[in-house]
């Protein structure tokens, strides 16, 4: 996945909707295809803690750390609950 980059007046704007707005974090960027150039652009607010009431609060959750294992220690994430390592492999099969 990559990022996009906003000029410095764009993330004023940005910043300053959303201070108006009272709510949000950021903003989520969509792509779909349609229409006669054959790409559609969606720009909206992003409210996380909407999303978190909506589909995360209450339910048991699984945290991934993607890295290298010389610089990511296990012994440091176990102290955040149950370690299991995988093997790239593994997270993409049935």
């Amino acid at each position: 996945m990559q990022g996009i980059t906003l000029t410095e007046s764009a993330a004023k704007h940005v910043s300053n909707y959303m201070t108006k707005r009272g709510k949000g974090v950021g903003l989520r960027l969509g792509v779909r295809t349609t229409g006669c150039s054959g790409l559609a652009y969606k720009l909206e607010f992003a409210d996380i803690m909407a999303f978190y009431r909506a589909h995360v609060a209450g339910r048991p959750l699984a945290i991934m750390v993607a890295g290298d294992p010389r610089k990511v220690k296990a012994k440091d994430l176990k102290r955040y609950g149950k370690v299991v390592r995988l093997r790239e492999w593994q997270l993409y099969s049935q």
